[in-house]
């Protein structure tokens, strides 16, 4: 289905700029785009590069087997009981990078906790409050965003870092209370 609205978002302007003339605006936007497109990715790779390095240092110093030890109550206050020492470290991982604001960094030790919490064909309720953490994503500092906002020749990208750091904890607060209302209905 998605895959169809998509289709429609690319043809029915393409459609659009044929009938009325307006094809080679189309396309001189569409190179425009690409370009910017290419020239953000190229600003941000290299502070991804970083980041995401610095985790797999961090796990490979047993760095980040001392954060899951540290994080392992305030985990197993917010998920509850049902996590693991894997799920935790891994757990402790994904939160630290989504801290730093990578969440492209912290997507894959994310997928790890939640294959370590499984236990099922049905999500636990902890899986369910560690992927409303995840949405949420509190963010200390957000480092793509900054990122993005340096690639696009903002005077002060970090402006946005305190805004996004109190919506994303109301975000993840507000998920949070939601979730163990919910619990009390399953």
């Amino acid at each position: 289905m998605l895959n169809r609205v998509f289709a429609l978002l690319i043809l029915l302007p393409c459609a659009y700029a044929l009938l009325t003339g307006r094809w080679p605006a189309l396309s001189a936007a569409l190179i425009g785009g690409a370009g910017r497109a290419v020239k953000s990715a190229l600003g941000m790779a290299g502070g991804m590069a970083f980041f995401c390095g610095l985790m797999e240092v961090w796990q490979e110093t047993g760095l980040m087997d001392g954060l899951a030890r540290r994080l392992r109550r305030p985990l197993t206050f917010l998920m509850g009981r049902e996590m693991n020492d894997e799920a935790a470290g891994y757990a402790a991982m994904n939160l630290a990078a989504n801290l730093l604001g990578m969440g492209n960094a912290a997507t894959p030790m994310g997928v790890r906790a939640m294959n370590a919490m499984a236990a099922g064909e049905r999500a636990s309720n902890a899986m369910c409050r560690f992927l409303v953490l995840n949405v949420a994503s509190v963010q200390l500092f957000p480092s793509t965003v900054v990122a993005l906002r340096a690639a696009a020749g903002s005077p002060y990208p970090d402006r946005v870092a305190l805004p996004i750091l109190a919506v994303s904890a109301v975000t993840a607060l507000t998920g949070m209370v939601c979730c163990r209302i919910l619990e009390r209905f399953t």
